[in-house]
């Protein structure tokens, strides 16, 4: 998989196919400034991001009802690593192969 890992789907948010993310990211505003994420079939452009609690939930560009919706429960996302954040100087991202 050619991307970074940032959250798993973990549930649906109503009837207009919004899904529940379950964030691996340091700060969950992170997904606030990603044009896009991909599963391991497709990818997807983010319409919304909010948030509910710890919780990050999305509307994907495509994902329009429930049942689409629920097809993506229980998938990594990821980013592509074009879209990395420039680090302050001295601190480094790790890659774990």
């Amino acid at each position: 998989m050619d991307g970074i890992l940032i959250g798993r789907i973990v549930n649906t948010v109503g009837l207009k196919g919004e899904v529940k993310v379950l964030s691996y990211a340091e700060n969950n505003s992170r997904f606030q400034s990603l044009p896009c994420i991909f599963t391991k079939d497709k990818e997807f452009e983010i319409n919304d991001c909010r948030f509910h609690k710890a919780n990050v939930i999305l509307k994907l560009k495509g994902i329009d009802n429930l049942k689409d919706a629920e097809s993506l429960k229980g998938e990594d996302i990821y980013f592509k690593e074009e879209f990395l954040e420039e680090l302050p100087q001295d601190n480094y991202y790790v890659e774990i192969l």
